[in-house]
């Protein structure tokens, strides 16, 4: 008889690393968390809108609440600059999966960029993250787990990858802002 295979997601993995209770209760327990973050929500309506974007779909918005208006103003900043960009999605929000440990496929490991990009200037494939922020914080960026963990994974799938775009979607209002409000990132790794 097979056994099913336990798949880990980044996101579960992290957890796991910053408290094993949460993970315990979220993952084994499948209990939902009494309140979510304001951040996280925020966050989510804005990845929805440019999902459904990019699949050309209309998604609904993930539960309030968060500020809805400024997710709408800030979804259309992003969407004027990205239709200006040299890159084309060619993979949106697809997980990728590997086995982990020597030869076995009982443990899987996944990743789910928000997606893999080319860029039409140079050829080169890039993985892309878009993250909704307080301010810009370029250095944490090379040492971003969840981009080097999407790197490991798109090369060992045999994905060509040369780094990761970040792009930063500073939560100001547009309408108001005297600094830039988006700025794009990319991180080579080796």
């Amino acid at each position: 008889m097979a056994t099913e295979p336990l798949n880990i997601h980044f996101t579960e993995a992290s957890e796991l690393l910053r408290c094993a209770r949460k993970w315990y209760d979220s993952n084994y327990l499948q209990l939902e968390p009494l309140v979510k973050g304001q951040a996280l929500l925020f966050g989510s309506a804005f990845h929805r809108l440019k999902e459904g974007y990019l699949k050309d779909e209309t998604l609904d918005y993930v539960e309030p609440p968060y500020d809805a208006d400024l997710v709408q103003k800030l979804f259309k900043v992003w969407r004027q600059w990205y239709e200006i960009q040299p890159y084309t999605h060619v993979q949106i929000e697809e997980p990728l999966t590997i086995p982990m440990g020597y030869g076995t496929d009982v443990v899987m490991f996944t990743v789910t960029p928000d997606g893999i990009l080319v860029n039409g200037n140079t050829g080169e494939l890039w993985l892309d993250e878009t993250k909704t922020v307080g301010s810009f914080d370029e250095d944490r960026l090379s040492l971003d787990l969840q981009g080097r963990a999407q790197m490991l994974v798109a090369k060992q799938l045999g994905y060509d990858v040369a780094g990761v775009k970040y792009t930063q979607v500073r939560k100001s209002n547009p309408d108001t802002a005297r600094v830039e409000i988006l700025k794009e990132f990319e991180v080579r790794f080796p």
